[in-house]
């Protein structure tokens, strides 16, 4: 198998946080830049996003919350759980939004009309998200701390919209080892395989 994602890809890393833990697994992690339409990734997913899993039977999967049902084997068993990473998802959805609007905005130009009502969604999702339980390892619950994680490395103004317990657990999770081992920096040297990326957890 192989998956294809990026070193900042929030949604990429929730895949290889999620799957360090079970050691049966192993994969090949291919690195590109999807803000670049790269062939390679086109031909496997038209809308050029990661992350995308191809099996070693040929079959592409695109998108996080499908890759992790097939991975790990339909991990959301509640409805609670569930209720959580769609939460999580839609919070993380609004969140890359509203950075791929500022990230592209033209120099010297207004914002984009759609600005304004994705920082809203934000905020409100900020300050409603449930509560983060930092030492999990509960799909549904790194979803929810792959999406701050995301909210304070690409938005950090909009930190001070979640409530104070989440901002507790917030550092707590961005403490763990297994976080640390997903991070944009770490992912920069490009361990080629989940394996690799499994022994360099400290």
């Amino acid at each position: 198998m192989k998956l294809y994602t990026s070193p900042t890809s929030p949604y990429g890393r929730l895949v290889l946080l999620a799957a360090l833990p079970r050691h049966e697994l192993d994969f090949a992690i291919a690195y590109t830049n999807p803000w670049e339409n790269p062939a390679e990734l086109q031909a496997l997913n038209p809308f050029s996003q990661v992350p995308v899993l191809q099996t070693d039977s040929g079959i592409v999967i695109s998108n996080s919350p499908f890759i992790l049902d097939s991975l790990l084997g339909h991990p959301l068993h509640t409805a609670e759980q569930t209720a959580t990473a769609a939460f999580a998802f839609s919070l993380l959805d609004q969140l890359v939004k509203l950075f791929g609007l500022q990230k592209f905005k033209a120099e010297n130009t207004p914002d984009h009309p759609l600005t304004e009502r994705a920082r809203a969604a934000c905020i409100r999702g900020l300050a409603a998200a449930p509560q983060l339980d930092a030492e999990s390892s509960d799909v549904a619950h790194l979803a929810l701390g792959m999406a701050l994680v995301f909210m304070q490395y690409r938005l950090p103004d909009l930190q001070p919209h979640l409530g104070p317990a989440n901002q507790k657990a917030l550092a707590q999770f961005t403490a763990r080892a297994d976080v640390r081992a997903v991070s944009p920096e770490n992912l920069e040297t490009r361990p080629a395989t989940l394996a690799q990326l499994r022994q360099g957890l400290v």
